[in-house]
């Protein structure tokens, strides 16, 4: 494990420890029961305090977190694109590349042939 990964898992644990003691501490002191009346249906039904703030506080969470990836969505779209061309451009490179060394070769080998000839032609 490295050291990165060790200051990372303590800033993780000395974050979400005390968190977890506070909602562990506000379940126990707010456990007395509270009415909630759901008006369209006309239901009456009692829940504990803790339970009907902590699952408002969970949708809060989850609704904030829909709308932040929504959000995101014209980025992550952009950056599909700009991949797909890097991934276009990377070929074409590697295309002109190969024809490069094909025609170097060539050019090489066309270079020896007359070298050689003209070695022959000499002795």
């Amino acid at each position: 494990m490295s050291v990165q990964q060790t200051g990372s898992r303590f800033i993780r644990l000395a974050i979400t420890a005390p968190l977890t003691l506070l909602v562990v501490l506000f379940a126990i002191s707010n456990r007395q029961d509270v009415p909630l009346d759901i008006w369209p249906f006309d239901l009456d039904v009692t829940f504990p305090l803790y339970a009907i703030v902590l699952v408002s506080m969970g949708v809060g969470v989850i609704f904030g977190a829909v709308m932040a990836w929504f959000s995101g969505g014209r980025a992550r779209r952009r950056a599909r694109h700009a991949e797909r061309k890097v991934r276009g451009l990377e070929r074409e490179m590697e295309k002109v590349s190969s024809t490069d060394t094909d025609k170097k070769d060539g050019q090489q080998g066309d270079a020896a042939q007359s070298q050689g000839q003209g070695l022959v032609m000499r002795t």
